[in-house]
């Protein structure tokens, strides 16, 4: 291959043009997992594996994440919908998941050692959606039961409809310190379309009773909706930085996805086409160069803030090769060596804690993980920080190409060079992202991904 098939284009707009039109993957979930195959018998069950495949980190920290499968309504453009919440869900759920969290505190228990929890996360499906006393017996339960400290960050995700004030303050007491509301846009009339059902002054009450409580407070912006435009999301930005005290926010790229709802509104007709490539770069350009004029500091990728309690710690470090202990139906996680998958149906989630097992419904090895980063680890780490790794962590067959594609980068406005010793996450850089280089970031990290994965490139004749 030549290493021309790296190049981007020079001479146009660097967050328009500089690739072709690709498919968005910005927005995804946390901590879920797709079904895996039924729990592999050469395993054994998590009483088995679980502490061997635990101390594999030793006193390396780690971060528990408990998932909701239930929503009240399902929003058009989302995947991850399972179970509507039904009347009584919550109180079934929440008890057979604190006999999931006893069993599972039993069998790590001896085996913390050292071992802390940076990160407790409450995904979904809708968290919110659980009984304020509920929720709040569960968190003090984690407390009991986990190694939790005063510097653990532990967030409850959630929506605008039904995250009371009161229910805030309970979970506060209980121990949570961190909010994450799934906002997408505060526009009224698109929110109605995507099954959105609170409005703009609900949103401002919901917000104002979540930031009393003390908590952090963060949301999720979409960009890329149908019908939305640039000084659409413009508004947005300017609503949140000037009519609620957030701490910080969330910037995703609609994701589309066959067969959902939103996806079949678009081939009906009743919704126009998304926005294309171009026009989603531009959407970004306008909300990056307002969120710098409001002062929110680009922390990480897809993620601003204008105050340093928000730390965004689940998004930095949970999803990477740290243990994830994993709880509830339809949550995914690893520990040691294993990637795990939780059964997703609650007929098979309670079956299985009611003969005392753990919920698994697969349990497959993994790599181990090396003793030195590898060089993709590497490069996840630094584009996750809107950088670039230094030469030197390529591989040193193809670091004189990469320079020549890093180069190109630079002269078609994706990159800036980094200061000289500048080290991010243990690693240094070479070059940090420009704005357009952030819209285009999972695209350049593919194609470093491919390019060192493959034999030395040619140059063009």
């Amino acid at each position: 291959m030549q290493i021309e098939h790296y190049f981007a284009r020079i001479g146009v707009d660097p967050l328009t043009a500089a690739f072709d039109d690709i498919p968005a993957r910005g927005h995804g979930g946390r901590g879920m997992m797709s079904p895996g195959n039924e729990k592999n018998p050469k395993v054994g069950t998590f009483a088995e594996w679980g502490p061997k495949a635990f101390v594999e980190n030793a006193d390396a920290p780690f971060s528990l994440y408990l998932h909701t499968p239930y929503c009240s309504h399902r929003c058009s453009f989302c995947p991850f919908y399972i179970n509507p919440g039904r009347p009584g869900f919550s109180g079934e759920y929440s008890a057979w998941l604190s006999r999931e969290i006893d069993d599972t505190a039993r069998v790590l228990e001896p085996h913390f050692g050292s071992r802390k929890i940076t990160t407790v996360f409450f995904g979904g499906g809708t968290p919110s959606d659980l009984n304020r006393d509920d929720l709040a017996k569960i968190i003090r339960q984690l407390h009991e039961r986990f190694p939790i400290t005063d510097d653990t960050e532990i967030t409850v995700e959630g929506r605008i409809r039904g995250f009371t004030a009161e229910k805030a303050k309970a979970w506060v007491d209980a121990g949570a310190n961190r909010f994450s509301l799934g906002v997408q846009s505060t526009h009224t009339e698109l929110r109605r379309k995507l099954g959105r059902l609170a409005d703009r002054d609900e949103i401002r009450q919901i917000l104002e009773g979540l930031y009393a409580s003390g908590a952090v407070v963060i949301i999720d912006l979409i960009y890329g909706f149908p019908g939305q435009t640039p000084e659409m999301l413009e508004d947005d930005i300017r609503f949140v930085a000037e009519e609620t005290n957030i701490h910080g926010l969330d910037l995703y790229e609609l994701k589309q996805f066959p067969g959902s709802p939103l996806a079949k509104a678009i081939e009906s007709g009743r919704f126009p086409p998304a926005p294309d490539r171009a026009e989603r770069g531009r959407m970004f350009g306008a909300a990056t160069d307002l969120l710098n004029k409001y002062g929110f500091e680009h922390f990480t990728r897809k993620h601003w803030r204008r105050s340093k309690r928000e730390r965004s710690l689940y998004n930095r470090t949970a999803t990477g090769a740290n243990d994830l202990v994993p709880f509830g139906s339809g949550a995914g996680g690893r520990i040691g060596s294993y990637g795990i998958s939780m059964h997703r149906t609650i007929e098979q989630y309670t079956e299985s804690i009611a003969r005392g097992e753990k919920p698994i419904s697969s349990a497959m090895p993994m790599p181990p993980r090396p003793p030195v980063p590898s060089f993709r680890q590497r490069l996840s780490f630094t584009v996750e920080a809107c950088a670039l790794p230094a030469l030197e962590h390529f591989p040193e067959t193809h670091r004189a190409s990469a320079q020549t594609i890093l180069e190109q980068w630079e002269a078609a406005e994706l990159l800036v060079p980094a200061l000289p010793g500048e080290i991010l996450n243990e690693t240094a850089i070479s070059y940090r992202m420009t704005p357009a280089g952030v819209f285009w970031a999972e695209h350049l990290q593919g194609l470093l991904t491919m390019f060192t994965s493959m034999p030395v490139p040619s140059a063009a004749r």
